[in-house]
Formats: C-alpha cells, structure tokens, sequence
C-alpha cells in the first residue's frame, strides 16, 4: 500500500517506523549521503531488518552486509550470489518473459520494438517532423 512504508521513499532510516517485530533499525553508515536513490532502498531496508551496511563504494553502490556472522558484498541489487544463468536471464528482457511464463507467473502483453517505418514512436516522430513541430512536441 502506497505510503505504507513511513516515511518519504528515500527518506533517512531513522525516520522509518520498525516494522519487524522486535528489531530495532540501525543508523545509517558513513557516506550515506554520498549513495544514489537505488542503493539508498537496498541500504534502508537492510537497516530497519538490523543488518550492518559498510558503504565501500558510494559512486557504484558498493556495500558489505552483514548479518549474524556473515557478509554479503553487493553493487545496488547485484550480489556475490547472484550466479551469471540469472544475471544473463534478467539481463534479456524476452528470456526474462520466456522464463516467467513457463513458472506460471502472469506477464504483460508485450511487443518487440522494431525501429521501422510502421512502429508507433517512428510514425509519431515522422508526424511532428512533417508537421513543424519538434519531437518535444513545440513548433520550431
């Protein structure tokens, strides 16, 4: 549920009421403000679910996890787990839909993009040029 979360999304940790019963989130590590918005949800989450991020690289994502004895380095959502079949996979937006849809999950209707003449962004780029207007849409 949209605004479930506490919180703006992106906002600091500490700002963000603990969900998980009995865990108390962590402060945020050093160099927080130096992550960008998509590794800062990965650092968010792991601190209200007590785990320990070491920010090792702000420019990459890079971050060291660790939980219980154990440390999981990862760049954003890419970890030291993730094996190359299922980085190939979601990497391949057609055998992505391939492998969701022999699992049963429901995917959306979807076509390839073709560039040519008859695709829709082509025709409707070819009509704002025919018709003086750029493709931001304003006159030239």
């Amino acid at each position: 549920m949209a605004g479930d979360r506490g919180g703006e999304p992106g906002g600091r940790p500490e700002d963000r009421p603990g969900r998980l019963s009995g865990i108390q989130p962590l402060p945020p590590p050093a160099a927080y403000e130096a992550i960008n918005v998509y590794t800062r949800i990965i650092v968010d989450e792991a601190l209200r679910r007590g785990i320990a991020v070491d920010i090792t690289d702000p420019a990459r994502g890079g971050l060291a996890l660790t939980h219980g004895g154990r440390t999981v380095r990862t760049f954003e959502s890419l970890s030291e787990l993730t094996s190359a079949v299922a980085f190939r996979i979601c990497d391949d937006k057609g055998l992505t839909r391939d492998v969701l849809q022999r699992a049963g999950i429901p995917v959306a209707p979807g076509r390839r993009a073709t560039f040519d003449a008859t695709s829709p962004p082509a025709r409707l780029l070819t009509a704002a040029v025919t018709s003086g207007a750029s493709a931001a849409g304003t006159p030239q």
